[in-house]
C-alpha cells in the first residue's frame, strides 16, 4: 500500500521543534494535500544578567529577553513539489527562521515564502544602569503565494534600577502567541522582586517574579489548547548574597533577567523557535 496518499488529520498539527541547530530539514508532503498551512514563532532572546556586586553597592537587574515574530501563512501544496524545508532556529537572540519551497546549498533559490525573526537579548545590569530591555523581532517574510499574516515581536521588560526596585513587569492586554521576558530586580542595600508576567485578559494569568531576596523568575509556558506562551519572570535581588535568575521562556519568548546581587542572576534562556504544520 502506497501510504503517501493518505494525509494526516486535518485537526491536529505537525509539531517541528528545533534539532539543537540551525540546520535546515524537510518535511514529506502527501499527494493528496491541496493546501498547506503554517504557523511560525522566531526564537525568543535570553534575559541579562543581573549586575555582580559588594554589599551595600548600586547594582542593575538584567533586561528581559524579546520575543520572536510570528507568521501565518496558507499555501497551495503544488508549490512544495513534494518537500517542504524548514529551518526551526534554536533560542537565545539566533537567526531567521523560515520555510522553503525550495532550499540549495547556495544562496540563489533560497527566498523563504514564510519567515520569521529572532527577538533581541536583554542587556546585562551594571553598577550604573540597568539592563536593558531585549528588543521585539522585526516582522519576517511572507511572500507570494501564501496567503496570511507577518507579524513583529514584542519587547522584553527593562532590569530594576541600581538604587533598588524590581524589574519591570511584561504586561499584555490581548492573547499574544509570543511574548518578551520581564526584567530582573537591582539592589544597593534592600532587596527586591524580579518583574512578573501578566496576562490582562479573559484568561487573567499571572507569572509571578522570583521573590526578593533571591527568588529565581519562573518559567513560561504554553497555555493549554493555544499556541500561547508566557516569557519568564524577572529573577529577584540580593544584597547580601546570590541573587535569583531570570525563568526561561517559552518556545518563541523572551527569558527573564536575572537581578542583581553578591553574585548576579543569570538571564532565562529564550524559548525556541516553533513551527506548527497543517496538511489540509
Amino acid at each position: 500500500m502506497d501510504f503517501q496518499f493518505f494525509a494526516q488529520s486535518k485537526r491536529d498539527p505537525i509539531i517541528l521543534t528545533s534539532p539543537g541547530s540551525t540546520r535546515v530539514a524537510s518535511l514529506f508532503i502527501p499527494k493528496t494535500v491541496n493546501f498547506v498551512y503554517c504557523v511560525l514563532v522566531g526564537s525568543g532572546g535570553n534575559g541579562g544578567n543581573g549586575f555582580t556586586r559588594a554589599a551595600g553597592s548600586a547594582g542593575g537587574g538584567g533586561g528581559g529577553g524579546g520575543s520572536g515574530s510570528t507568521g501565518r501563512a496558507l499555501i497551495p501544496a503544488n508549490i512544495f513539489a513534494g518537500q517542504l524545508y524548514y529551518k526551526v532556529d534554536t533560542g537565545g537572540g539566533n537567526n531567521t527562521s523560515g520555510v522553503w519551497a525550495n532550499y540549495e546549498s547556495t544562496a540563489s533559490g533560497n527566498a523563504a515564502l514564510l519567515s520569521a525573526n529572532a527577538g533581541g537579548v536583554g542587556g546585562n545590569g551594571t553598577g550604573a544602569a540597568v539592563g536593558a530591555a531585549g528588543a521585539s523581532a522585526g516582522a519576517g517574510v511572507l511572500s507570494i503565494p501564501g496567503i496570511g499574516t507577518a507579524t513583529a515581536g514584542s519587547a522584553g521588560g527593562a532590569g530594576g534600577a541600581v538604587a533598588g526596585a524590581a524589574g519591570a513587569a511584561v504586561t499584555v492586554t490581548t492573547i499574544p502567541m509570543v511574548m518578551g521576558g520581564a526584567g530582573g530586580a537591582g539592589c544597593t542595600t534592600t532587596d527586591f522582586a524580579g518583574g512578573a508576567v501578566n496576562y490582562t485578559t479573559a484568561l487573567a494569568y499571572v507569572l509571578a517574579g522570583g521573590t526578593a531576596g533571591g527568588g529565581a523568575g519562573n518559567s513560561g509556558w504554553i497555555i493549554a489548547n493555544t499556541m500561547s506562551g508566557f516569557g519568564g519572570s524577572g529573577g529577584g535581588s540580593f544584597n547580601s548574597g546570590a541573587a535569583g535568575r531570570g525563568g526561561n521562556g517559552s518556545p518563541g519568548c523572551g527569558g527573564g533577567g536575572g537581578g542583581a546581587g553578591q553574585t548576579g542572576g543569570a538571564g532565562g534562556l529564550g524559548g525556541d523557535a516553533r513551527l506548527w504544520v497543517w496538511f489540509l
